[in-house]
């Protein structure tokens, strides 16, 4: 599932695994123990992505040039909604 924003494209299904530095060391599909967690580290990672959309929808309609991602694991229940 994507989202074409400008040029951007918006990837739910991968995981993105970065260094504190902001590196990008792996992209890629769920690994199988990040995909069988608990139900409610789940939840919390559903919310924490429900409020990453939040803050990209409302970066959006401001207008912002950038939007840096803070570090922590997110899921996506829903696509993209912008």
């Amino acid at each position: 599932m994507s989202k074409t924003l400008g040029g951007l494209c918006v990837a739910v299904t991968l995981a993105i695994v970065t260094t504190s530095g902001g590196d990008v060391l792996a992209v890629g599909p769920w690994p199988q123990e990040m995909a069988e967690r608990p139900a409610e580290e789940k939840a919390e990672q559903r919310a924490a992505g429900a409020r990453l959309q939040a803050d990209l929808a409302e970066a959006v309609k401001r207008g912002d040039r950038q939007f840096t991602i803070p570090p922590g694991t997110y899921r996506f229940a829903d696509s993209l909604q912008l």
